[in-house]
């Protein structure tokens, strides 16, 4: 089921014979709320108060392209406002359009988000799966800014200086919500997301901690504030393409280092939110008895050195660095992407809401590795990237 409470329907009169199979299958398949116009309305001033009106209550537009909407100048008015007002336009392309000659607003929601009218049930069906579309709607909510320069690095017994380059890192884990975009657009379902080899992970469509799509469903829709769990390395690594991909804007997993920056910043403190242990600011296990399952994302007091939240606890997170002895030499050589190395294990940081408190140290570090058939429900991921990300989130 579609998580958008609303959306509106952009057609051309031709062809409202098929817009409306979709209207009544979209209900169907629990569609809450469609706007389109199935009686006569006046035009004029009042015709346009109507739709402007119902665009802006819409969580997402829904264009029809066929030959005749993509001549009709109603149509244009919609689409166009839909786009001045940040709205997601999901395009549907019902014959021969080729892409090359959508209007050039529309290239930016372009053909990873549409669907070809290439036989009704298959459409539907890939338009039922998408929701919360796209940009702002598939970011983390923040990005944190970690200058360049020196750090202090490891456990006490293996301190080292480290230098590393300025980047951005997400407050945030990536969220169950913002996971399941990728899954509706069609993540599991491209090849070109997925490292060679890994795309067997994508074979029952959700992460193998989920029985099936259905089962990922219903816990998407109730825990979509929590952070993503279940997920093997290869399949963070191909949210980040993904996401990239999407965006037009480089993101990748983060190496070790500069995790524990984000994490430890510069004064050398054993937890991100600083020396002083304060279990509210923290989800990790306490006595004999750990949680049942991780906060949501964005606990308060839990902000790091640099402003990043949810790093004492809350789920492990991947990064894309291999598991090498201290000290860490940030040359790129444990970051290798290449074949030979990606059966090797891969460094998580962080703890859990299943592990003690000494798992959750800045300088701690574990190792999980990084094959298909691996995975723990207690490890999540968060985003890097180091060119300034600020410009995605402006309308």
């Amino acid at each position: 089921m579609m998580d958008l409470e609303s959306v509106f329907f952009s057609y051309s009169r031709a062809d409202q014979a098929i817009v409306q199979q979709f209207y009544r299958d979209l209900k169907l398949h629990g569609m809450p709320s469609i706007w389109m116009d199935l009686e006569e309305i006046e035009t004029g001033d009042k015709w346009w108060m109507q739709i402007e009106t119902a665009i802006h209550q819409s969580k997402a537009l829904i264009l029809f392209a066929s030959h005749p909407s993509l001549m009709s100048a109603p149509v244009e008015k919609e689409y166009s406002l839909a786009h001045h007002l940040g709205k997601p336009i999901i395009v549907v392309i019902l014959d021969d359009v080729e892409i090359s000659l959508l209007p050039e607003i529309l290239q930016e929601y372009d053909i990873k988000l549409n669907v070809r009218w290439d036989g009704y049930p298959t459409t539907l069906k890939k338009l039922v799966k998408v929701s919360s579309l796209p940009r702002s709607y598939t970011l983390p909510r923040e990005f944190k800014y970690v200058p360049g320069g020196t750090f202090t690095m490891g456990a006490p017994t293996e301190e080292h200086v480290v230098s590393i380059e300025g980047f951005w890192m997400a407050q945030n884990s990536v969220s169950v919500a913002e996971y399941a975009t990728f899954i509706r657009s069609g993540g599991y379902d491209q090849d070109t997301f997925w490292i060679e080899g890994s795309h067997a992970l994508a074979e029952n469509h959700v992460p193998r901690w989920f029985s099936t799509l259905d089962h990922f469903e219903e816990f998407a829709l109730d825990k979509p504030s929590q952070p993503m769990r279940g997920v093997a390395w290869y399949e963070a690594m191909a949210y980040c393409k993904w996401l990239s991909v999407i965006s037009d804007h480089p993101f990748i997993l983060p190496t070790e280092a500069q995790w524990e920056k984000a994490a430890r910043g510069t004064d050398k403190r054993r937890w991100a939110f600083g020396d002083h242990w304060n279990a509210s600011c923290a989800d990790v296990k306490i006595g004999s008895t750990p949680n049942l399952e991780p906060k949501d994302c964005g606990i308060a007091g839990s902000e790091s050195f640099f402003g990043c939240q949810d790093m004492v606890g809350q789920v492990w997170n991947w990064t894309l660095s291999i598991e090498l002895p201290l000290p860490y030499i940030p040359d790129g050589s444990r970051e290798a992407l290449m074949p030979q190395d990606f059966k090797e294990p891969r460094i998580i940081r962080g703890g859990s809401w299943l592990r003690p408190v000494e798992k959750a140290y800045t300088y701690h570090r574990e190792s999980q590795f990084p094959l298909p058939d691996y995975y723990r429900h207690e490890i999540g991921f968060r985003l890097v990237t180091l060119q300034d990300p600020v410009y995605l989130y402006k309308s």
